[in-house]
């Protein structure tokens, strides 16, 4: 690859890892060169080369966690991104390495690690969406919980929620977010609530809570 090839390269790596305002300070010198060591391919070399500059231009720095810990973070993390099914496919290190961007916390560097490592191994989340880790009985429990918060013990109480019911989450959602849209699915087809279009429920919808002894706002028919 020519060396003008390799450089542009190492510019668009550095713009994934780091973002597009820090990579603005990351440089190739004029001069430099990416050279295969004995058994690696190309991508890989320039892969390597361009962590090697971010390190020594002090754009990204190894996180400093214990080895345990971090294989356990990141098998955490990837139970979130595609779930405890897929999550268990993925192969760590046993000295998994994770680079934190300037100004980035560890949690939110291990979530892009586990991602990147995720995609090497061609592990993506089930097309149906992630089955939550919480025993149906209480999942019901929770949407109704939720929906009382929305619309009043009154409607709630009219939900109408399938004994099959079981909520799934999209990947990088927590649990508890699942649920809130399962909850928010439901009272928008049974015609509880209006939704907006950021999956948001209109403030017509919303529950008011008693105020001075007048009747809530959400529990009138």
């Amino acid at each position: 690859m020519p060396v003008s090839d390799q450089h542009a390269a190492l510019k668009e790596i550095a713009g994934r890892v780091l973002g597009s305002k820090a990579a603005k300070n990351f440089t190739v010198p004029p001069g430099h060169q990416v050279l295969a060591s004995k058994g690696q391919n190309e991508l890989s070399a320039i892969k390597s080369s361009a962590s090697d500059l971010m390190s020594s231009q002090g754009l990204i720095a190894p996180l400093e966690m214990d080895p345990a810990q971090l294989r356990d973070a990141i098998r955490q993390s990837a139970i979130r991104q595609v779930g405890s099914e897929n999550a268990d496919k993925l192969i760590v290190p046993s000295n998994p390495r994770v680079s934190v961007v300037t100004g980035q916390g560890p949690g939110a560097a291990i979530e892009k690690g586990t991602k990147s490592l995720l995609a090497q191994q061609k592990i993506s989340a089930p097309k149906t969406g992630i089955p939550v880790n919480i025993p149906i009985n209480e999942q019901h429990e929770a949407i109704r919980s939720f929906a009382e918060k929305q619309i009043g013990p009154q409607k709630a109480a009219r939900l109408d929620i399938p004994e099959n019911w079981s909520v799934t989450r999209r990947p990088g959602q927590t649990e508890s977010q699942g649920i809130k849209g399962s909850a928010i699915a439901l009272m928008q087809k049974q015609g509880f609530i209006d939704v907006r279009g950021d999956n948001k429920i209109s403030s017509q919808s919303k529950y008011t809570n008693t105020k001075k002894g007048r009747p809530n706002k959400g529990d009138k028919d």
